[in-house]
């Protein structure tokens, strides 16, 4: 049996609220968004809703545009997106907070630290947006770690020990949850989404092949030792904002600062796999070989020195997504060629016929339906970042 190895280890979401703060460096408990940048949103979100599609701001970050959603959010009124952030803008009801970002997994994976990730997103809030009167507060933050050879326990209900901070009871079902497909266990979840603290642990080499395509992960599992075969497993913690008023952290770069910390808790006090043992009190039993190498593995963690992907991430989503897409052209060619009745099965030319047919359907199609194919482009080019 090969031994378990780490192969990865860092931040995979952050969400951050954005406040503005006063003449005294406090937060303002009901902020409101400047009206020249409502505006302008309203303006955007009415292009879009007659267009019935997002549109493009001249909001810009890392070269690529912010696009207006035509819908808004449950809790807040305009949503803007490109590869990298999700920004939500002014809430429905009075906060203190005016906007809400998600950096994009892609995007983390990218930088160097995620501390690079929010000085850049805090650059782009004052220099775009809100001037520099701003406070970052922690909203979620994902911390995972990928084990080639790691062997899920057979029973986890028993092997896995759940401790929640506070003395509220954890049901058992809300605990441990197990996801099979198949006769293969895939996800192990322990507790829920939108809890204070929340862990999943979950088999990321069928993730990506099965669901996500973030084949970039795989250039840095094979820099620690993966053979591109084994079994990878992601054991990731989710922080909520309850879980950081409950330790005291509100401040985003005060959360990246005790990422080793918040890890050190989740994986030593919060949740442990053992070694089933004779001792009645299961609190005592030994800690998992494989498990006491999971707790360490943020024990090198740097807030400002890691190996970012650099623009390999977005080169391999866009390899991918053109893998996708022409896997989908070429399965729906051979089937319109099967449904044209002067087309035949074996002859020499087929291939040529096969592309004269798709040619003149699709021209006739944009035709019907008055389709200016360069500005269409131009359009996705932007939708997809790769203007």
């Amino acid at each position: 049996m090969q031994e378990p190895r780490i192969v990865n280890a860092g931040v995979d979401t952050l969400k951050i609220n954005v406040c503005l703060i006063g003449g005294e460096g406090e937060v303002l408990k009901h902020a409101t968004i400047p009206q020249e940048i409502i505006q302008v949103c309203q303006r955007w979100q009415q292009e879009a809703k007659i267009a019935t599609r997002p549109v493009a701001t001249t909001y810009e970050f890392r070269n690529a545009h912010l696009l207006m959603y035509p819908n808004s959010a449950p809790a807040w009124n305009y949503i803007l997106r490109n590869d990298c952030l999700e920004i939500k803008l002014e809430p429905r009801l009075p906060l203190s907070v005016i906007a809400k970002i998600t950096l994009q997994s892609s995007y983390l994976w990218t930088v160097s630290t995620p501390k690079v990730a929010v000085d850049e997103v805090k650059h782009f809030l004052i220099t775009q947006l809100f001037g520099d009167h701003l406070f970052l507060q922690i909203a979620q933050l994902d911390l995972c770690v990928d084990v080639m050879n790691f062997i899920p326990p057979a029973d986890a209900q028993r092997e896995f020990l759940a401790r929640p901070r506070k003395k509220q009871k954890i049901e058992v079902s809300e605990k441990h949850k197990e996801i099979i497909n198949g006769r293969k266990l895939e996800t192990i979840q322990f507790s829920g989404h939108g809890r204070p603290f929340s862990g999943k642990l979950y088999d990321k080499k069928a993730e990506i092949e099965q669901r996500s395509k973030k084949t970039w992960f795989h250039p840095r599992w094979q820099q620690k030792g993966w053979d591109g075969k084994a079994d990878v497993w992601r054991m990731e913690f989710s922080i909520e904002r309850e879980g950081f008023h409950d330790v005291k952290i509100e401040g985003v770069y005060h959360a990246l600062e005790n990422v080793r910390r918040l890890w050190a808790y989740c994986s030593q006090e919060w949740l442990r796999m053992v070694v089933p043992g004779q001792d009645k009190k299961r609190t005592r039993w030994a800690t998992h070989p494989t498990w006491l190498l999971i707790q360490k593995a943020f024990d090198d963690y740097s807030v400002s020195d890691m190996d970012g992907l650099g623009p390999l991430v977005r080169e391999k989503t866009r390899e991918s997504n053109i893998e996708q897409i022409v896997a989908q052209i070429a399965g729906c060619a051979t089937t319109l060629a099967a449904w044209e009745k002067d087309i035949q099965a074996h002859s020499d030319t087929l291939d040529e016929e096969i592309f004269s047919l798709l040619q003149r359907k699709v021209r006739e199609r944009w035709r019907k339906t008055g389709i200016v194919v360069q500005d269409v482009v131009q359009e996705k080019k932007l939708l997809y970042s790769q203007a």
